[in-house]
């Protein structure tokens, strides 16, 4: 029904008789067949390009382990280092991940960090004090180009940010400048959509960004860069930001681990373009990593101690009491119907559960359907910005410009050209004026939301996880997602929700593509999806080495 959403309000046409409704549904899963099976033919045209093998096993070595043995002078930081270095240098021409380098500056400070290792004595206090005060000494990391640091000023795939002039870096991101007072080097910022504004990851200043595991596929986005640099050993650990599954999607995507935050938990100060006011509601920005064990060492250190605290972040968890619940199909009318890939990964954690007398729960909520309208309504509600701010942010503020987001796109389709990108635009212009709520619609979806978000805070409470799917397939090939733009409810619904959530890698599918699944917990429950991430790692292997 994803072609009726734009004309027909979603309530309405579940009030349309069921003969009806079920002609429609076909129509729906049709439009998504032949969809699907475009890009197949087109992706069979093209050659499946493998990224080079790890040869260093450096590489492999998760965060928390490497920063063991620098301290105990087993490895050295510039051996790490430079290890990534070059790890980035052999597989950035594949993927295109890397968006500003900042490699020397990084040798240099690993350098610091062995010199420091060479004079200091092990007897002495200070050695001492290292693991507790400087937990992540010489560790690299990297960073999403959106995110701000001191050490570079946020392009954001936008044009005019590269050409322009009056360009101010404040506010630097308080868990990056945590990192780095800890002992963390920072390797690179990392690309994403223009403006963060798609979930295809490509602009005009840096290009598109392929995913490791098939250069033909999406990484999905925005953190785009962090999942595929990430997930193809050129880094440990990032940071990315979510407001509608910006982190999950492409950890989902290139087999890593993502951490979605609940709302207002953790600082999310530093970010371009800036979500303030009631938007911190659906924002997040926090870690992704290749390990479990490094996604909760990092994001331990990401957070204040007040902020630690609020979550009872280090409060243990006691895996036996733990209740469990499951969705396998959203039904979601704006979405492609979800794969057979998608619904194993959930059905194979159940099955799992079941085996250790878990028995998880099958859930049915009738307002999920509307998850798209819950979302948007949600974000109209906590935001007044009518695109003159996105205009802004796309003009670099010079207010004699104005972007046209329908004659960028035409300017595209026609061969002209242009300085933005095409999905970015597309995505703009439908969600401004295609895909509009009315004021009760708005508030109609918004009373849905609180509803929903009711009963599922009354099952989940203070111990229960909802096993979800992360996406309706596996990374697609590139572009698809312009037809299928709206796949993204099954991350952007827990925005709306306000739940936390971590996307976790279990395998390869037959074609050698991750498959991940979404676990959610109550508001402020955080900590308990860190333990059952870590089993699900246990269990099913998680990241994988792409082949």
């Amino acid at each position: 029904m994803v072609l009726l959403i734009p004309f027909v309000d979603s309530v309405r046409i579940y009030h349309l008789p069921n003969i009806v409704i079920s002609f429609l549904q076909f129509l729906h899963n049709l439009y998504f067949f032949i969809v699907n099976s475009i890009f197949s033919v087109i992706l069979s045209f093209n050659k499946r390009i493998s990224i080079p093998r790890i040869k260093n096993d450096l590489l492999l070595i998760p965060a928390y382990e490497a920063a063991r043995k620098i301290r105990d002078k087993e490895i050295s930081s510039y051996q790490l280092v430079e290890a990534y270095v070059e790890r980035q240098q052999e597989i950035n021409p594949f993927i295109n991940a890397v968006a500003q380098k900042n490699y020397d500056n990084a040798l240099k400070a690993a350098k610091l960090v062995d010199e420091y290792m060479e004079h200091v004595s092990p007897n002495s206090q200070a050695y001492s004090d290292l693991a507790k005060n400087k937990p992540l000494f010489g560790v690299p990391f990297t960073v999403k180009d959106s995110v701000k640091c001191e050490e570079f000023i946020p392009i954001v795939g936008v044009v005019a940010r590269l050409k322009g002039e009056n360009i101010k870096n404040t506010d630097p991101c308080k868990g990056v400048e945590r990192w780095k007072e800890a002992g963390g080097i920072i390797l690179c910022t990392t690309n994403t959509p223009e403006l963060c504004f798609s979930s295809e990851c490509n602009n005009k200043v840096f290009g598109r960004t392929n995913n490791p595991y098939d250069i033909r596929r999406t990484t999905g986005g925005s953190s785009g860069g962090e999942g595929a640099l990430i997930g193809s050993a050129g880094s440990l650990f990032g940071v990315g930001s979510d407001i509608g599954g910006s982190i999950r999607i492409p950890s989902g995507h290139c087999g890593i681990f993502g951490y979605k935050h609940t709302p207002r938990a953790i600082s999310v100060v530093g970010h371009f373009p800036e979500f303030g006011g009631d938007l911190v509601n659906v924002f997040s920005q926090s870690p992704m990593a290749r390990y479990v064990g490094d996604l909760k060492f990092v994001t331990r250190i990401f957070m204040s101690e007040e902020e630690r605290n609020f979550l009872k972040f280090d409060e243990e968890v006691d895996f036996d009491k733990l209740k469990f619940y499951y969705i396998d199909n959203f039904d979601f009318m704006e979405t492609a119907p979800i794969s057979n890939d998608c619904k194993e990964g959930v059905r194979r954690i159940v099955k799992f559960l079941d085996e250790i007398n878990k028995f998880p729960i099958n859930l049915y909520f009738d307002e999920m359907k509307y998850g798209f309208n819950i979302f948007k309504a949600t974000m109209k509600c906590y935001s007044n910005y009518d695109g003159v701010s996105i205009n802004e942010y796309l003009t670099n503020g010079d207010k004699n410009k104005k972007v046209n987001c329908l004659h960028e796109a035409f300017k595209h389709l026609s061969g002209m050209g242009s300085d933005h990108d095409l999905a970015s635009m597309l995505d703009m212009f439908e969600s401004r004026y295609i895909r509009y709520l009315n004021d009760n619609q708005k508030r109609i979806y918004f009373d849905m939301k609180e509803k929903l978000s009711m009963k599922l805070d009354q099952i989940l409470s203070n111990d229960g996880i909802l096993i979800v799917p992360s996406y309706p397939s596996v990374a697609p090939p590139h572009n698809q997602q312009i037809f299928a733009g709206l796949d993204y409810t099954y991350t952007s619904i827990f925005n709306a929700l306000g739940l936390p959530v971590i996307s976790c890698p279990l395998y390869l599918n037959s074609e050698n593509l991750p498959v991940s699944v979404q676990i959610v917990a109550g508001k402020n429950q955080d900590r308990l999806l860190f333990k059952f991430a870590e089993i699900i790692e246990n269990k099913f292997g998680g990241w994988k080495e792409p082949r």
